[in-house]
């Protein structure tokens, strides 16, 4: 029977059961032949131009943990066989896994971007194409590192892609989405830090900020005290007035000889 890289059939069941035909893989397990011909029909059907929407499962982190300046490895990943494995068993994570239900089609991008500039993510934030393996999986892994000691977020971006709700009547609906859809997903970012840390950052954020309100706070004191002064000093008498008190003074005084 051919297969890929990795992978093999076998049969297994207890016995008077009957057996059923099984693919094994040695990073996604057991699958049943029956639910690897619905994928190798999508497949099918995309090697021959049919576009269609089918019901598939996003594993990303449901949350990181990075200690400042430390770099880990994000890794998402859409499974589109008809019983999707644990995220845990799928994608790695410094942190817990999370799972949502989307449609998508044959060809899928995905783009991962920082909310906030306190974490760096290696490589061009652009879309990149992937194309799902003979298992039905397509996976993306980018590098993130912690640059500022405070909690961050990620957003993975996945096109063509909309999400399903979990309560949706029909899970494998033919809709009619443009092919330019997006499904998004936020992932927080634990950042681990030291007092230090902490501190250092407070003070490349806050001194500059400090330094503008003292200035200020100059600038309006000096405003204050020739406010001060005009008001309380007593006023330059007028030229006439300092006139007519000289006048005064000189009459009343006699000449010695």
């Amino acid at each position: 029977m051919a297969g890929v890289p990795g992978s093999e059939a076998r049969l297994i069941g207890p016995p008077g059961t009957g057996r059923e035909f099984f693919w094994r893989d040695s990073n996604q397990g057991d699958i049943p032949l029956s639910q690897r011909g619905t994928v190798e029909a999508f497949q099918r059907d995309c090697e021959n131009g049919v576009q269609k929407w089918r019901t598939a499962q996003v594993d990303y982190p449901k949350e990181l943990s990075i200690a400042v300046n430390d770099s880990v490895t994000y890794n998402a990943a859409v499974d589109i066989r008809d019983a999707p494995l644990p995220a845990d068993d799928v994608i790695v994570a410094s942190g817990s896994t999370g799972f949502e239900r989307i449609d998508v089609k044959c060809r899928l991008a995905a783009r991962l971007t920082a909310v906030g500039a306190g974490i760096k993510i290696d490589g061009d934030s652009v879309m990149v194409n992937q194309e799902f393996t003979p298992l039905g999986v397509v996976e993306w892994s980018w590098s993130v590192t912690a640059i500022q000691p405070v909690d961050q977020e990620l957003r993975l971006e996945v096109r063509p892609a909309i999400l399903v709700t979990r309560e949706d009547p029909d899970p494998n609906p033919e809709r009619l989405y443009a092919t330019d859809t997006e499904a998004s997903f936020v992932t927080p970012v634990k950042v681990r830090a030291t007092e230090i840390d902490h501190l250092k950052y407070w003070f490349d954020n806050q001194w500059p900020l400090l330094l503008g309100i003292a200035s200020a706070l100059s600038v309006a004191y000096s405003v204050f005290r020739k406010w001060f002064r005009d008001q309380f000093r007593p006023a330059a008498e007028a030229p006439e007035t300092l006139q007519r008190k000289k006048g005064k003074t000189g009459k009343g005084r006699k000449s010695v000889k």
